[in-house]
């Protein structure tokens, strides 16, 4: 994603449980995912990915915080990444 403030990702995923469901368990799940980032600093980064059950319409979301632990390291200490 290079240093653009944020970048989009779009998705679709299938899931089939062969065997073993448990009771009210859908056999087969399709989703739409989408992954929004937002650029925080070069290596600070905030994902936000979204997941769309168009069956059911249900809506599943998860915000997460994401680093480079190196450039993390180095912002603190204030020395530039090798």
């Amino acid at each position: 994603m290079g240093t653009s403030p944020a970048g989009i990702e779009i998705s679709g995923s299938y899931n089939n449980v062969w065997k073993g469901l448990y009771a009210k368990e859908t056999q087969i799940v399709n989703t739409i995912n989408g992954t929004l980032r937002i650029l925080v600093t070069n290596n600070i980064w905030i994902p936000i990915q979204i997941s769309y059950n168009p069956k059911t319409g249900n809506v599943f979301g998860l915000l997460n915080i994401t680093t480079n632990f190196t450039g993390l390291g180095s912002l603190v200490s204030g020395k530039k990444p090798s």
